[in-house]
């Protein structure tokens, strides 16, 4: 893209604006400005990091000079280190929903740098939980592509906006300057998380507390205790003890909706993640619940298909570790029947840690969810400040030939980099 203009010494100056692959921070924004003032005839040269494009004035009256000099600003920008973009660049923001540790933005980072073609600049924020990107749909980016990317990894997106300042609503209504702080409160504000975390919260208290008060017997009373320890099944058919306790049952039967119910969240996030060769928080939750919960129900299973002997050798074990005692349980226990285990002595289930463990990092998300709503008020009181309009001056030329200006109120989301505005 070009733009013709004239210097104050008569010379005519002409604006070339390139797109720019591989910027990610200042210092890079920096080197490709000085690699383009050190080719001749720019006069001026500007480096947007957040729209990944350059804006070159360059000393260039004709279409041969302009397209030489073209040549030459791509030239310097490769030299730099940096990719050239041909055609125009835009950029947009967005809200990614789901991000739960700080390889969360790494990960989106890398895959829209990476694995997206057409995206030139990707920057995420964890705490705002806002993404920005920067791309040319030329190359073959576009929205559809970035959110499909994004969406690949297990996050949700919401606010899609434009850099110009307003969404698709706003243009076609027309209204940006009176709309644009509005959108971006709605980027900024969480609601939907924290009813989220709270429902999920809610849930976990309700199925994770009766889970350990079954599994640990803390019922009062012998009466209570007796009903816990007896067995589920209406007959062990050959005398021996309980094969399937009323209290692991019940802890079992409450643990399941727990674990697939609202664990489901953490095994999509954790899938997202080992498809792409990464790990997060959402890897190790998964791991650490289903660790607990697998093995709760291996031994519950095997203590069901054990013979009697196995069964009373189990329960001889666990009474002398209650007790304290040192010597070990009596020979028998483990091997004789029932489902292969590597210790049946003094194995019992553990479903009240998977489910406290659930229990404890719901908890921690709808802590996190309300100090993330603390820090997006603070910001969406900053974002009121904004005047929904400006005062524009606009230069005209009086009939002695001086040049003056006039004031122009016009709506914030109009003005343009180079306006002139007046401050009050």
């Amino acid at each position: 893209r070009v733009a013709a203009g004239r210097a104050d010494g008569g010379e005519s100056l002409t604006t070339v604006r390139v797109g720019v692959k591989g910027m990610t921070c200042g210092s890079c924004a920096a080197r490709v400005r000085s690699a383009l003032l050190a080719v001749p005839r720019v006069a001026e040269a500007t480096v947007n990091l957040v729209t990944a494009q350059v804006s070159v004035r360059v000393a260039a009256g004709t279409g041969a000079e302009v397209a030489t000099a073209r040549l030459k600003i791509n030239a310097a920008v490769r030299g730099a280190g940096y990719g050239v973009v041909e055609g125009v660049t835009r950029s947009a923001r967005l809200r990614v929903g789901g991000m739960v540790c700080a390889s969360c933005p790494l990960r989106i980072e890398r895959v829209l740098l990476t694995r997206t073609r057409g995206v030139l600049v990707a920057t995420v924020d964890l705490n705002s939980g806002l993404a920005h990107v920067a791309f040319s749909e030329e190359e073959g980016a576009g929205r559809l592509e970035i959110e499909r990317a994004i969406k690949s990894l297990g996050y949700s997106l919401s606010g899609w906006e434009d850099e110009e300042g307003a969404n698709d609503q706003e243009k076609t209504s027309g209204k940006k300057g009176e709309l644009a702080g509005k959108a971006a409160e709605a980027r900024l504000s969480n609601e939907g998380e924290i009813v989220m975390w709270q429902r999920l919260l809610l849930v976990s208290v309700v199925l994770a507390v009766p889970t350990a008060v079954f599994g640990m017997r803390m019922l009062p009373g012998k009466a209570a205790q007796s009903w816990l320890a007896s067995d589920a099944l209406s007959s062990s058919g050959d005398g021996g003890p309980p094969r399937l306790p009323i209290g692991w049952l019940l802890s079992w039967a409450l643990s399941t909706p727990l674990q697939f119910g609202v664990g489901a969240r953490f095994y999509l996030g954790a899938w997202g993640a080992l498809r792409h060769g990464a790990a997060n928080m959402d890897v190790l939750i998964a791991l650490g619940t289903s660790a607990a919960y697998i093995y709760s129900v291996w031994v519950t299973l095997d203590r069901a298909f054990a013979p009697a002997a196995a069964r009373a050798a189990a329960d001889a074990a666990m009474a002398h570790v209650a007790t304290g005692a040192a010597a070990a349980a009596a020979d028998g226990g483990g091997g004789d029947g029932g489902l292969p285990s590597l210790d049946r002595d003094g194995s019992m289930p553990f479903f009240e840690t998977s489910a406290m463990l659930l229990l404890f990092v719901t908890l921690g998300k709808w802590l996190e969810s309300l100090a993330r709503a603390r820090t997006s008020d603070a910001l969406r009181k900053l974002i009121r400040l904004q005047p929904p309009s400006a005062a524009k001056l606009v230069a005209f030329e009086a009939q002695s030939g001086e040049v003056m200006f006039t004031e122009e109120q016009v709506p914030v989301g109009d003005l343009a980099a180079g306006d002139l505005v007046r401050v009050r």
